[in-house]
């Protein structure tokens, strides 16, 4: 049984398309103090950050970050704290946590929360609110900021509804955005993997990052490509979309290869913005790693859930 995560454009760029720095705060927690282990959550974002350095624009200077007991309450917000004054007006800021997630009853309304790995099971005030992660996201600097969490009921973060620019790129590049990318809906649980692979979610991802042969892969397109190869695979559906409210100008973020790997790319065949589906065999249920994993039935739970 798995363990469930909760408690194309031109290639060179236009003279006005900005060119700032990426950043990227990844926040990974196999290890918890109080509530039951994750997997995968660490090796998730080891392998997002090999393929983001290695294939696209990240450097190691602009990277951070914090693994299990590293990922305390207070490191997490000193490192958000930290972001705040680093980002400039130019620059994009990637922010992804793999780990706990939680959603609870407040007053009238339902709250999803980050649990960090000192987080106690009945002591929310321990918990990160996603209102207080969407204040981060509205308050940096950042032309753009993309949030993508994997962990239980992180599509509380979402507005409902769903909105899908698709004006040129280099316009898309210049206005600001605000967006977010979740491996499951408001009220669901999602998978965490067999130990030593990936998430289903994260799977996805790497898949679509390591295929791209793009120069320049937008969010949009990404966030589609995510949910169909995910759902495809397993019964979870992540979802994308802009975090209104918080300054979204209907950009997006866009993730730009090296030169090197666009070069690389040109001498092949090129899949420009084809779907990265319609390269999988139509006989072949999953790709690669996902091809060991078998999707869990949902309604197997568990009073605290590994991975509430």
């Amino acid at each position: 049984m798995q363990d469930k995560r909760g408690i194309g454009s031109p290639s060179e760029p236009n003279e006005d398309t900005p060119q700032g720095k990426s950043w990227f705060l990844g926040i990974g927690i196999n290890k918890y103090e109080h509530l039951p282990d994750l997997n995968n959550a660490v090796k998730d974002i080891q392998d997002i950050v090999q393929v983001l350095q290695y294939r696209y624009s990240l450097e190691s200077e602009h990277t951070s970050v914090l693994l299990n007991e590293e990922a305390n309450l207070r490191n997490i917000i000193a490192s958000l704290d930290d972001l705040m004054g680093k980002v400039a007006a130019e620059d994009k800021l990637l922010i992804y946590y793999s780990g706990h997630g939680k959603m609870l009853d407040i007053g009238e309304n339902q709250k999803g929360f980050w649990i960090p790995a000192d987080g106690k099971k009945d002591d929310h005030s321990q918990y990160i609110p996603n209102s207080r992660i969407l204040e981060y996201i509205e308050d940096t600097r950042a032309l753009h900021a993309l949030l993508i969490s994997d962990s239980c009921f992180s599509g509380t973060l979402l507005d409902e509804g769903e909105f899908r620019d698709h004006a040129a790129m280099e316009e898309l590049e210049q206005r600001k955005s605000r967006w977010a990318i979740c491996s499951g809906r408001e009220d669901e649980q999602v998978y965490d993997g067999k130990p030593g692979t990936n998430s289903p979610f994260a799977e996805s991802i790497l898949y679509i990052l390591r295929s791209n042969n793009s120069p320049k892969l937008n969010v949009a397109k990404f966030a589609d490509e995510v949910m169909k190869l995910t759902r495809a695979n397993y019964d979870q559906l992540p979802d994308g979309s802009p975090l209104f409210r918080v300054g979204h100008k209907g950009g997006q973020y866009v993730f730009s290869l090296r030169s090197q790997e666009v070069h690389q790319e040109k001498a092949s065949t090129p899949v420009g913005q084809e779907s990265v589906i319609s390269q999988i065999e139509p006989h072949v249920k999953t790709v690669r790693d996902l091809k060991s994993i078998e999707p869990s039935p949902l309604a197997v739970t568990h009073n605290f859930p590994v991975g509430v």
